[in-house]
């Protein structure tokens, strides 16, 4: 009988972990044994060693298309001792007329015969056939075909990463700053953000932020910022999950037997039962009166 089953048999992350086992109706159901057994044979197919950047297996393994195969079962018998039973009307052999003393029972009449009666004894009783008692082991063994599922975990390396910082952004603009070309003492800032005509503004914006004091106001220049300054940055390397590889590997076998076992069944052999010992097998007239 050929059944074919769909189910998986999934390892854990490691792969030759055994795994739970779920069949499905009508399959013969394999034993946590037969269910690990297939499992390590996944397994062997692939590098358990193998690791990614964190210490996770690189393969993961599953048991998939189980076909399964039950073979006719073999019983064993095995006769229970002493309890067979002949059947059926015996046969008498090795016969002989019991010796005994004399006395009322031996020899004796029956009714009023006048004629003496004996007993015919038989070494040897034969029945035509006979009953038994006997206890029966049943083997059934079932063949497995199973395909392996092997999956190969991939993970891409992200290169470190570094962005260069930079000053404070902005420009030079003309400011007396409310006295002419002084410093600020106080007084009304009257600075325009328009393109500078004084000479040395124009010399801060065309020489950018290499001046020692870019970003601050001069004595005719006032700082217009555009934008805060950065300082370096880093990312260091890292790593993000690739495509899993799926294959798989088809044709491995393995196979399990089952016992089960009755005791107490009744018996019948067309055999005849020879038994021997002392057997009355009737009685005989041994001597005829003549009256």
């Amino acid at each position: 009988m050929h059944k074919m089953i769909k189910l998986l048999v999934s390892t854990a992350m490691v792969a030759a972990s055994p795994t739970a086992f779920v069949a499905p109706a009508n399959a013969v159901t394999a034993s946590p044994t037969t269910v690990t057994r297939m499992a390590t044979t996944c397994a062997a197919l692939v590098d358990a060693s193998a690791t990614l950047h964190d210490g996770s297996p690189v393969w993961s393994t599953a048991v998939i298309n189980v076909v399964d195969s039950e073979q006719p079962g073999v019983n064993t018998d095995t006769e229970v001792p002493n309890t067979r039973v002949g059947t059926g009307t015996p046969i008498y052999s090795d016969t002989k007329i019991a010796q005994g003393t004399v006395g009322p029972d031996r020899p004796y009449r029956i009714g009023g015969s006048v004629n003496m009666f004996g007993d015919q004894v038989a070494t040897t009783k034969t029945f035509p056939d006979y009953t038994f008692k006997f206890d029966r082991s049943t083997s059934t063994t079932t063949n497995y075909t199973i395909d392996c599922q092997l999956t190969q975990s991939t993970e891409v390396l992200q290169p470190a990463v570094d962005t260069p910082g930079h000053k404070v952004e902005g420009h030079y603009v003309n400011c007396d700053f409310g006295h002419g070309q002084g410093s600020d003492n106080g007084g009304e800032d009257v600075c325009a953000d328009v393109p500078p005509t004084q000479a040395s503004c124009i010399a801060h914006n065309a020489t950018g932020d290499s001046l020692p004091f870019w970003g601050l106001d001069t004595e005719q220049c006032k700082f217009i910022k555009t934008a805060d300054a950065v300082p370096p940055g880093h990312t260091d390397a890292y790593y993000t999950d690739g495509p899993d590889i799926v294959t798989t590997s088809p044709g491995h076998t393995d196979s399990q037997t089952d016992v089960t076992s009755q005791s107490g069944l009744d018996g019948v052999s067309n055999s005849p039962l020879v038994l021997h010992g002392s057997f009355l097998a009737g009685q005989v007239v041994i001597c005829i009166s003549p009256e």
